[in-house]
């Protein structure tokens, strides 16, 4: 939390220091050098709302409030719910005439002042269903955009889990087992990605729930942290995921009845994409291999066949894995999956003809085909991201075969659980 906060101390030292030198030489012409001063604007996205844990004030926020008023700055108070709205949006700035008072004045009035604007952020709730973070960082550009004067700082605390319930980032279509890029892509195309050009987003309690929210495993909360940082990166602004974070438990009884949020089915952990950047074969601590997604990108059909559309990538795709598996004696399940939401038994056969494709690959690379069982399952796998179409990033992305630790829990779960497949 202090890096994060290092360019917001910096400003303060040098106000206070511009103050007493101001006040000490009594220049009651200070207008000039005013201008010359830096200012901060803050917008503090407050998710006050179900499902989410309440952020302590008196850490990041408690720090920013103090710098903004210190600075002169401006504040936003925005509502995160499902339609983000804009509660207040401050100016901190005061008569020119009444900076030459002694600095322990102005402190006094900074704390005062920053007390009053604590107890406003304190008393943001939820007003509608549902959580939208997307639209909220948007009104928190928006509000920071707004300003017409020169602004040397800007940035956005957002709070709450980032488990979008409404809008379209909806995590309920299994957002959270798609790629990071193939998200940011269709934003893209839709034009849906805020402008966060030159501001610097600090998010507080990513990844943390309240009941009736399952709780989120590690490696789904760096999946979601992942998911946030492509999304603000690729909208021009900076990420920082704040992970010391403390919780008022004591505040919850007084916010009273809180509009519903959406639970999030979460079960289905997302597989690891393929990436020629990096090793494609990640362990569990017993030793056990994590899922592998093979998607279009990289194992790509001739479409309604098994045929690969590009042959030297996939094969190219599924060497490291074979070379891996020579290593070992770990048994595999191919997971063949098709796009679109409606399964159909011509779906279901193309997925598990297209994972036996896969499976004659590695048989090829060496690998014994008594060490491979596949399985079609059409749109109905976990890791399915509803409401793609069929067209587009979403769309490519599950058009895929997984690639899965035949012993593991989930692997023997997905074989034993399908009611619509194909299997060998």
């Amino acid at each position: 939390m202090k890096n994060c906060l290092k360019r917001f101390m910096l400003l303060t030292l040098c106000s206070c220091v511009l103050i007493w030198v101001i006040t000490g030489c009594n220049i009651s012409s200070n207008s000039e050098s005013k201008n010359k001063e830096a200012t901060i604007a803050v917008a503090c996205l407050i998710a006050h709302a179900s499902n989410q844990k309440r952020v302590d004030m008196d850490s990041l926020i408690y720090d920013t409030v103090n710098e903004c008023t210190t600075n002169f700055g401006y504040l936003f108070g925005i509502r995160l719910d499902g339609q983000p709205k804009t509660v207040f949006a401050d100016n901190l700035d005061i008569d020119e005439r009444f900076k030459t008072a002694s600095k322990e004045r102005l402190a006094l009035d900074v704390q005062k002042k920053a007390s009053e604007e604590l107890e406003k952020l304190n008393k943001i709730k939820a007003v509608q269903p549902e959580i939208d973070f997307l639209e909220g960082l948007r009104e928190g550009s928006t509000a920071l955009r707004s300003l017409s004067k020169n602004i040397s700082e800007k940035a956005i605390i957002c709070t709450g889990s980032g488990l979008q319930t409404t809008g379209i980032l909806d995590f309920r279509n299994n957002i959270l087992c798609a790629s990071p890029n193939v998200i940011v892509e269709d934003l893209k195309t839709q034009d849906a990605l805020p402008n966060l050009q030159g501001i610097t987003v600090y998010w507080q309690g990513l990844g943390e729930v309240e009941a009736p929210q399952t709780e989120l495993s590690p490696k789904q909360t760096k999946a979601l942290t992942e998911i946030w940082k492509a999304i603000i990166e690729a909208s021009g602004g900076k990420f920082e995921n704040i992970s010391e974070v403390n919780y008022d438990k004591s505040a919850e009884d007084s916010m009273g009845q809180l509009p519903l949020v959406s639970v999030v089915d979460i079960n289905a952990e997302p597989p690891i994409t393929y990436s020629e950047q990096s090793s494609v074969i990640n362990t569990e601590s017993d030793g056990k291999i994590e899922p592998i997604s093979l998607d279009e990108a990289h194992v790509g059909f001739i479409a309604d066949t098994a045929e690969y559309s590009q042959s030297d990538i996939a094969v190219a795709s599924i060497e490291p894995i074979a070379e891996y598996l020579k290593s070992v004696d770990t048994k595999i399940l191919l997971v063949g999956t098709t796009a679109g939401d409606e399964n159909t038994e011509k779906g279901v056969a193309l997925s598990f003809e297209r994972a036996n494709r896969v499976k004659q690959t590695f048989e090829e690379l060496g690998i014994g085909s008594e060490r491979i069982e596949t399985l079609g399952l059409g749109c109905t796998d976990p890791w399915h991201v509803k409401n793609a179409g069929y067209s587009g990033f979403a769309a490519q992305q599950n058009r895929k075969v997984v690639v899965l630790d035949a012993s593991t829990e989930q692997a023997q779960e997905i074989m034993e659980n399908v009611t619509v497949s194909i299997s060998s």
